[in-house]
This record gives C-alpha cells, sequence and structure tokens, in this order.
C-alpha cells in the first residue's frame, strides 16, 4: 500500500515537472516574441523619426524659398508644415477678401456722396441760384470743404482697397508657390489619408 502511495506521488511530480517545463517554455517563447516586438517598433520608431525629420526638412527649404525677405512671417510660420500654411493662408484670403468688400463698400458710398456734394455744388453757382449773395456764399464755401472732406475720405478708402487687393494677391502668390513646390506635390501623392499635422498675420 505504501510501496503504491510513493508510485502515485512520483507519478504526480513528474506530471506537476511537465506542467512547470511547458508554462516555462510558453513563458521564454512569449519573452522572446514580445522583444522582437519591441526590437521592430523601435526600428519602425527611428524610421518614422527619419521619415519626419526629412520631411521637415523638406518643408523648411520650402518655406525659405516663398519667405525670402519676409523675416517677420517667417517667424510667424515657424515650426508649421507646408500643409498647415497653406491652410492659414487660405483663411487670410478669406478674411482680407471680406475686408476688401467691405472697403468697396464704404467707398461706393463716398463716391455716390461726393457726386451728390458735386451735383449740389453746381446749383449753388450764381445762374442755378436764387438765394442772396451772402447766403449763396457760405453754402458754397461749406459744400466745397464737405467736398474736400469727402475726397480726402474717398482717397483714403481706396488707398485701402488698393492695400488690401495687393496682400490678397500677395498671399495667393505665397499658396500658389508652396503649393507648386516638389515637396507639397511629393506630400500629396504619397499620402492617401489626411493626417493630423490658424494665425493670420496682415501687415499694414
Amino acid at each position: 500500500m505504501a510501496a503504491e502511495h510513493i508510485t502515485g506521488l512520483k507519478r504526480k511530480i513528474r506530471l506537476l515537472e511537465v506542467e512547470r517545463k511547458v508554462c516555462y517554455d510558453r513563458h521564454e517563447a512569449a519573452i522572446m516574441k514580445n522583444q522582437e516586438l519591441i526590437h521592430q517598433l523601435r526600428e519602425d520608431n527611428r524610421r518614422l523619426h527619419r521619415k519626419l525629420a526629412g520631411a521637415h526638412a523638406r518643408d523648411e527649404q520650402v518655406i525659405r524659398a516663398a519667405f525670402q525677405n519676409r523675416a517677420r512671417e517667417r517667424e510667424t510660420y515657424r515650426n508649421k508644415s507646408v500643409k498647415e500654411i497653406i491652410g492659414t493662408l487660405d483663411d487670410c484670403v478669406l478674411s482680407n477678401r471680406k475686408r476688401l468688400n467691405a472697403l468697396k463698400h464704404g467707398t461706393e458710398i463716398y463716391e455716390r456722396r461726393r457726386e451728390e456734394l458735386k451735383m449740389e455744388y453746381r446749383r449753388m453757382k450764381p445762374e442755378h441760384s436764387v438765394a442772396p449773395p451772402g447766403v449763396r456764399t457760405l453754402k458754397k464755401e461749406e459744400n466745397a470743404m464737405n467736398l474736400r472732406v469727402l475726397e480726402n475720405s474717398l482717397e483714403k478708402s481706396q488707398f485701402k482697397c488698393k492695400e488690401a487687393e495687393n496682400i490678397m494677391i500677395d498671399y495667393l502668390k505665397l499658396k500658389s508657390h508652396l503649393q507648386v513646390s516638389p515637396a507639397f506635390l511629393v506630400k500629396r501623392k504619397t499620402l492617401s489619408a489626411p493626417s493630423p499635422v490658424t494665425v493670420c498675420v496682415i501687415y499694414f
């Protein structure tokens, strides 16, 4: 009876040893697999870092070419990608176009008012007026002064319109330059999905 008990214990011990070895081998295999995965992830990470550094270098080259003699604007767009800058320029163009439309509307109002004053001024001439000479002269001088003020305002408004148009054209040229750059074209061909990769500065 004791011999059978000892034999049973030995059998259990052998089974436990087998299970322990199987468990150990399984853990070793898992450790090796994880180490290989970590090594592969590190390699992928280094490769992506090199790719990102290359993309940044190309972007920097394009930005330097696009923003020559524009130190302040280049500093504004520092550490931004070409894609981000194009998006920002789109916003700038839209904002500037709205401002330009508002200025044009104001200019049209000034021009209409100027024409009204000119017509009134012509009506104040002696051959068209029946008012006393003193009143006529005073009104004429007042209209002339109002006309000068209005013409000055009109000139300023026209100047601002021209300035806004030039700035918008400038931004559109920058955007066009960036869009036809080799770095941007390569990115647009190689990236099929949008990547998570807006300051609008207008100098007057």
